[in-house]
């Protein structure tokens, strides 16, 4: 029976060394992707940061954000399919994506028995379809060292949109660059805004915003002038929302970091600052400017007064559908407003479910910890995409929608200050 018995033993190790290949090929597999879901995050990251609305590279119908934004989901659905256990952070992403269809299929029903177009439809749901890349995020974002080396991508996406900026302005200003010539070949992008005096507005500035508090959270010996480039850039695009959104979240920053001086110093200059966008005009161009700005607010205070008019029952639960115009128009810059009109109330929640996750997840750093100033930085950055979408659609959008998401998984990342083990994968 000993025999046997060792016989059978050994048909049992030999058996699972047959099997021991299979699995390691797999677990290998998964090793693979998850590295391969990093790099391709950071690539992914680095375009959202300074591609403003994606369009800035002329591919015709498929934008490179769109190719990204294709291969993610493959990507992340082929890691997925390998997971032998959902849990922690992907489980929340998949989670995420899935309120995201549910919240939303009343607007595409409505949609369907409504006049609006196919096109309409399309130029709602595309931008806000970045829900569906949560679980993308959350893989890429299991690491420390990848949330690490998105605030880098961040500070330096920022530094280098300000430098091209500055020096085109310099560029401009001593007549190397004529400006009608910059005007014809931006003018037909959707990207750029041009002020007048030689200023202009792109879409992906809102991370000077968040590059700059994200560089005042950084200990690089650069800190200063990386800041002031920054700032100067932020300053000379005129966008006095932009600007007040990011001197709020600079100032609840430096005051949960407990930054007394810096924050006197940050407070002052602000006020320089406000004093240039709210009274000073550029003399080139400044009538030009205070028309855009009169123009800008009529229009806001029109969207406003139709939405009250018009709010019955049925917006407030199901909202009006997709591609549902408001006040004439299919969009506008209130976020907050088309929203409601088109997904309704719960809708609404849903969109505050990245700010709450953020606050639950930033509760868990200790401010002791190391990890505190990063995460403080990601909370008030996030604060910043919602306050600005109070006056420009930004957090329905992929440009700050992305970094919502991935504010979410960075801070409950920092929190846990573990990394899920890898043995999910079989």
């Amino acid at each position: 029976m000993g025999e046997l018995a060792n016989q059978y033993d050994a048909s049992l190790a030999h058996f699972a060394l047959r099997r021991s290949p299979k699995r390691g090929s797999r677990r290998q597999i998964g090793e693979f992707l998850a590295k391969t879901i990093s790099v391709l995050f950071l690539i992914t990251a680095a375009e959202l940061f300074v591609g403003g609305g994606g369009r800035l590279l002329d591919t015709g119908a498929i934008s490179p954000r769109m190719m990204l934004f294709a291969i993610a989901l493959v990507a992340s659905a082929a890691y997925i399919v390998l997971a032998d256990r959902i849990a922690g952070g992907l489980a929340l992403g998949l989670v995420l994506s899935a309120l995201f269809v549910i919240v939303h299929f009343p607007a595409f029903v409505l949609a369907s028995v409504s006049s609006v177009t196919d096109e309409d439809v399309f130029l709602d749901l595309s931008p806000i379809s970045y829900w569906l890349a949560a679980p993308f995020i959350a893989i890429a974002l299991m690491k420390h060292d990848t949330v690490a080396k998105v605030a880098t991508v961040v500070r330096w996406s920022a530094v280098a949109m300000a430098c091209a900026y500055l020096l085109t302005l310099f560029a401009v200003f001593v007549g190397a660059l004529n400006y009608d010539t910059l005007y014809t070949s931006l003018n037909e992008s959707t990207e750029f805004f041009f002020r007048g005096g030689g200023f202009l507005f792109f879409k992906g500035f809102l991370y000077l915003g968040i590059g700059a508090i994200f560089i005042l959270a950084s200990n690089s010996r650069f800190k200063g002038i990386m800041l002031a480039i920054v700032l100067a850039a932020l300053i000379m695009s005129l966008t006095r929302g932009l600007v007040l959104a990011t001197a709020l979240s600079a100032v609840m920053f430096l005051f949960a970091m407990r930054k007394w001086k810096l924050l006197i110093i940050l407070g002052s200059f602000l006020v320089v600052a406000s004093g240039f966008l709210f009274v000073y005009a550029p003399d080139d161009g400044g009538a030009e400017l205070l028309e855009q700005r009169e123009s800008s607010n009529a229009v806001r205070t029109d969207d406003i007064k139709y939405f009250n008019e018009n709010l019955d029952v049925q917006t407030l639960i199901t909202g009006r559908g997709f591609g549902a115009a408001l006040n004439g128009r299919t969009n506008v810059e209130i976020s907050y407003l088309m929203i409601v009109w088109k997904y309704g109330l719960a809708a609404m929640v849903f969109w505050f479910a990245p700010v709450l996750l953020g606050l639950y997840y930033y509760s868990k750093v200790r401010r002791k910890d190391k990890n505190f100033p990063l995460a403080t930085a990601f909370m008030f950055s996030t604060f910043l995409v919602y306050i600005q979408t109070a006056t420009n659609p930004y957090l329905n959008n992929p440009i700050g929608l992305s970094f919502v998401l991935i504010a979410v998984f960075a801070l409950r990342t920092l929190a846990l200050n573990t990394l899920p083990p890898i043995k999910r994968l079989n």
